[in-house]
């Protein structure tokens, strides 16, 4: 459901990323200036995402979290800028989108510590960042998100139940 709302600039900065071999560019929009990629990842990851009436207690989630140099508890190996950060979980949302499984995604994508299949278990809305809670919370079972941005990264979440 979320996705679907990002939909139009997901499909110009994966159309951006195929056409230009993984490296950043500023295409032309319909409006006439240049958008860059990067920047409206982060726009719209930071997006708020509203409180769902009559939602459950508890969920059960999974997710892909990608990590930047100014994510909380990053690797040291993380080298990514936030922008890079963003476009890679860009990246793990096409794949899903053109029918990678999650657990593939997952292995390829994460960066969680011994990420597999990125299950989190039964989560409550005080279990997790609230941005985090409130994209978890708003999505149909086996739906995932749009690209969420918390202090831990960039998550790409799965609602399995």
């Amino acid at each position: 459901m979320l996705w679907r709302v990002f939909r139009p600039a997901l499909l110009m900065v994966c159309t951006t990323l195929a056409a230009c071999g993984g490296q950043r560019a500023e295409p032309e929009t319909a409006s006439g200036p240049k958008v860059d990629p990067g920047k409206q990842c982060l726009e719209d990851a930071r997006a708020s995402h509203p409180k769902m009436p009559n939602e459950p207690d508890k969920i059960e989630a999974s997710q892909i979290l990608v990590q930047s140099t100014e994510s909380r508890s990053a690797d040291s190996s993380v080298a990514r800028t936030p922008e890079q950060a963003c476009l890679r979980a860009l990246e793990a949302l096409d794949a899903l989108n053109k029918g990678s499984s999650f657990e593939d995604a997952v292995k390829k994508f994460s960066d969680a510590k011994g990420a597999t299949k990125g299950g989190l278990g039964l989560i409550g809305r005080d279990d997790v960042d609230p941005r985090f809670a409130d994209a978890a919370f708003g999505l149909d079972i086996n739906e995932f998100s749009y690209v969420v941005e918390t202090d831990a990264g960039y998550h790409i979440i799965l609602r399995t139940k």
